[in-house]
């Protein structure tokens, strides 16, 4: 291999603004951009270089088609990771509480990267918040919180302490077959989930409550997504390993 060649695939990350408060006298006056640090951590060690990116919130016509496709050209897979609420109005719902209205600019970046990423048929893994998106993307729809619209509340999705809460899941498909057992225990942070599960997207997971917790596109390549954090599992021998699940994303990419 020469010096000049890579040794890594790169996979995009989309960020959350972190809005500064503009008169601090240290970085929390500025905005920033994050990446939860877990993520790009897992995307080393199964050996992917992870690639922070932009959310073009100042970029508007050709200057953003173009921004967006270098992306997509440049990175081998995009992960979506955990984050906000997604505004109601992308699955046709009004916000039923004003704190679950939602992330504007950051729905409007993942929905118009995920539209190139799916075109080029691309690597998409997504967590959480991402395996919301993905499934938006495809025409379905949210449970805005699941506490006070599911008639099943058997199961904790959330609890005080983030990824504190875990429970069953029953596999399915292709992550029956990557893990080798029908259940397995997950990490869960999220007081959202799948409603309706979006057109072309096949379970692969549910929890003992009904709820979807992963899937993945019969029409690409690779395109799957959990709802739980496979970022944290190592941290917890009860949980599913995150191996199977990278192991899988990186030889697609």
């Amino acid at each position: 291999m020469s010096a000049t060649q890579s040794i890594f695939k790169c996979v995009g990350i989309s960020p959350r603004l972190v809005s500064g408060d503009g008169h601090s006298g240290g970085s929390s006056a500025v905005d920033r951009l994050a990446t939860v640090d877990a993520n790009n951590q897992l995307l080393l060690r199964y050996g992917a270089l992870p690639l922070s990116l932009p959310l073009l919130q100042h970029s508007e016509g050709a200057t953003r088609r173009a921004a967006l496709q270098t992306i997509v050209e440049r990175c081998d897979g995009l992960l979506l990771q955990g984050g906000t609420d997604i505004e109601p109005k992308r699955y046709g719902e009004t916000p039923l509480q004003p704190a679950w209205a939602g992330d504007a600019l950051r729905d409007r970046f993942e929905f118009d990267l995920l539209e190139l990423f799916l075109r080029a048929d691309k690597p998409v893994l997504g967590i959480c918040r991402g395996f919301q998106v993905l499934n938006v993307v495809f025409g379905g729809s949210l449970y805005q919180d699941i506490p006070s619209q599911h008639r099943d509340t058997s199961v904790q999705h959330d609890g005080p302490r983030y990824c504190g809460a875990s429970h069953a899941v029953a596999l399915h498909g292709p992550l029956r077959e990557w893990y080798g057992v029908e259940r397995g225990r997950v990490n869960s942070a999220h007081h959202q989930g799948i409603k309706q599960l979006g057109s072309g997207l096949h379970p692969q997971a549910f929890a003992d409550d009904g709820i979807c917790e992963a899937f993945v596109s019969s029409q690409h390549r690779f395109v799957h997504a959990v709802q739980w954090h496979p970022e944290f599992h190592d941290r917890d021998r009860e949980l599913l390993s995150e191996a199977p699940l990278m192991q899988a994303f990186m030889a697609a990419l």
